[in-house]
């Protein structure tokens, strides 16, 4: 006789998007909105440089 098969993990939901901190679509406004950076910091200025804003 075949043994019962165990029952499948039911996969945990996937959680929705927090509603965006960016304002606007490019990757720099997305840094400063979800990675907090300040206006004339580092990392923004750095990304400015890089993609020409």
């Amino acid at each position: 006789m075949a043994k019962p098969r165990a029952p499948r993990p039911v996969p945990a939901p996937v959680p929705a998007l927090p509603p965006s901190p960016a304002t606007g679509t490019d990757v720099c406004a997305l840094g400063r909105g979800y990675g907090g950076w300040p206006a004339g910091s580092p990392q923004s200025r750095i990304c400015d440089d890089a993609y020409g804003h």
